[in-house]
């Protein structure tokens, strides 16, 4: 995501119960107690539809929100197709962000 949060810039959201609970508004988007900036870019119509609010899409969500608080570049690591990519674009496109998507893949194998 183009922004992540600041140390300290979250404020209190309540308490961190199960699988949290989605913050959206006056600026911000997250689960609590998690939350990132909202961006600047407003949902294209059409696209693809994402679906955060699965038992274990949230809890991961939340993990990757969690993780977005701190000012370091963020690694995902998992075999092809679990999810990484898609729960990486649902979260841009639900905060109102601009995803840049990289593919090393071509670059990466064995020696």
């Amino acid at each position: 995501l183009e922004a992540a949060a600041s140390p300290g810039a979250l404020a209190a959201f309540g308490a961190f119960g199960g699988d949290g609970v989605f913050i959206d508004g006056d600026g911000v988007f997250g689960i609590t107690p998690f939350a990132i900036p909202r961006g600047p870019v407003s949902s294209p119509i059409g696209g693809p539809a994402f679906e955060l609010s699965a038992p274990s899409t949230r809890r991961n969500a939340a993990r990757l929100l969690r993780a977005m608080q701190l000012p370091k570049p963020i690694l995902l690591e998992g075999s092809p197709g679990v999810g990484k990519t898609s729960l990486v674009s649902a979260l841009a496109k639900a905060a109102g962000h601009r995803l840049v998507r990289i593919n090393l893949s071509e670059q990466t194998g064995p020696p």
